[in-house]
Order: structure tokens, then sequence, then C-alpha cells
């Protein structure tokens, strides 16, 4: 039997959801509620898409400004093709990296803020993020770190000898698929930390607990704002091309300006699967919201 509210699987004679304790059966499940813009309800994968756009379209340009702060090391590191170093290379990436930390936790504030009705200032949802820096930067490292450290044991012994190679595939078949595992499970650590305070690993962790019994659906969800990432990031990549022939400088910044506005796509969808997740799971309303936000 299949649960009405977060579609986990349960034996056919359970009377309540193992995963989210719902009743089950046809008097016990509650309807779904109506998909109103601007409310925390539980979406499909339709309305959480026009969801997405409409909230983008609501906040643009304090959404734009928050993704636009992690791009500036990389956008400064393109005015000088010339005359830079590898060392000051990875120092850009480095701090590109930590300031994209940030920003996911400034996004966080700042679609909260939306839904909450109040206004959206980039500086105090970067100010709020950077009370949380630690366990923004941390998470981060080790989400990534895991993810990598999953596919790079086949990706470096693919490219080696023949023999190496055949091991390199049978790591491909565990690494890859252990690397989705980790990403889907794992995905939803910044708004734990920025509404539910929670600590670096504690983070990882009770992302996973909001994921169990979701799956499918959660990795359904990311494949297809992936596919929007990767269709969008390959057209802003030949775009830049065509100002690249003018001037390398004028299409990285056209490179990292289309990338700016790709980026909070992909934050606010997160955000909102987040907020579907919990109403699903937890009866998540807006009064919980504004308590977690300090503003009940």
């Amino acid at each position: 039997m299949t649960c009405p509210v977060c579609g986990g699987a349960n034996p056919h004679e359970a009377q309540f959801c193992t995963s989210c304790g719902v009743p089950l059966g046809s008097q016990g499940a509650p309807d779904p509620p109506e998909d109103l813009p601007g409310k925390l309800v539980a979406r499909d994968i339709s309305g959480l898409i026009q969801e997405t756009f409409r909230v983008y379209r609501a906040g643009f340009q304090s959404f734009l400004l928050i993704s636009l702060i992690p791009q500036a090391p990389l956008i400064l590191l393109s005015l000088v093709p010339d005359s830079r170093s590898a060392a000051i290379e990875v120092l850009a990436v480095g701090v590109s990296l930590v300031l994209s930390a940030l920003a996911s936790g400034a996004m966080v504030c700042a679609v909260s803020q939306h839904y909450l009705d109040r206004p959206i200032r980039a500086k105090g949802c970067f100010s709020r993020a950077w009370g949380r820096v630690m366990s923004l930067v941390l998470s981060t490292a080790a989400f990534l770190l895991a993810i990598v450290g999953a596919v790079a044991p086949s990706l470096a012994l693919s490219n080696a000898t023949a023999a190496l190679a055949a091991v390199g595939a049978f790591a491909t078949i565990i690494g890859v698929p252990l690397a989705i595992y980790l990403a889907v499970n794992w995905f939803f650590f910044s708004e734990c930390i920025m509404l539910e305070r929670q600590g670096p690993l504690a983070s990882l962790w009770h992302s996973r607990e909001l994921v169990k019994g979701g799956f499918w659906r959660v990795f359904g969800i990311g494949a297809v704002f992936a596919v929007i990432g990767i269709v969008g990031t390959v057209a802003a990549f030949a775009v830049s091309l065509v100002f690249e022939a003018a001037s390398p400088v004028l299409g990285a910044l056209v490179y990292a300006g289309a990338i700016t506005a790709l980026l909070p796509i992909m934050w606010i969808g997160e955000i909102l699967v987040y907020y579907d997740l919990r109403v699903r799971k937890h009866g998540y309303t807006i009064e919980n919201l504004a308590q977690e936000m300090g503003e009940a």
C-alpha cells in the first residue's frame, strides 16, 4: 500500500504509514491541499516548476544579486585572462565555493521571506547566513567530498592500463549509484541548517530522514531540475562562444551572467522541494516557517 501523503511503501495490512505516520485507507487518507501560488502546500512536479518560476519572478532582483555574489571572484578572474596564475585560479575557485555555501543559506532566507510576505533584502539574508557560516561551509565540503570520493576512483582507474580500466568499470558500477544516493539524501542540508538550526553533520543526517520514504520521487524531481540546469548551461556556453569570437573577456562575462541568472532556478526549486517534503511529512505551515525564521 502506498502512502497518499509521502509516497512511502507499506504492508497491505498497515493502518499507519511507517514513514510519516498518517492513517492509511480511504477514510484516514487526507485530501491533498489545493495548489495555491504563494502557499506552503504539497505539489506535484508540474506545480513545483511553475511555483519556482513564479517565486523567481516575484523577487527577481534580490535572487539575482544573491546568485551574483559567488560568481564575483570568477568574473574578476576573467578580466585578467593573460596574467593569472594557477595559484590565483585555485584561490578564486575556493573563495567562490565558500561564497556559494553562504549564498545557498542566503537563498533559503530570501525564499522564506517571500512566503512570509516580507521584503527580501540580500544583505540581511547574507547576514543570517553568515551566522551559520561554519555549518554551511563544513556541510558543503562534506557533501562535495562524499560525491567526488564516490566517483573519483572509477574516473582515475578508467584512464589507466587495460587491466585497471576493468577495475575502474566495476568501480563505476558502484561509485555512480552511491554518488546519486548520497546526493539525493543529503541534498537539503542548507535548509536544515538555516531553518532547523542543525549542525554540519546533523544537517546531512536530518536531510536523509526527510527524504526517507520518498527517495525516488525526490530523485525524479531533481532529475527534471537537473535537465533544466544542463540545458540552460549548454545554451549559456553556446551564446558565450559567439561573444568570445569578438573578445574572450566578453565571452567569459556573458557566460558568468547567464549562469548567475540560471542558479536561482536551481536553488528556489530545491527549497520548494524541501518545503514540500515537510508539508507531506510534518504538516509544515506558514506559522512553522515564521517561527523558524524568528518572526512568529
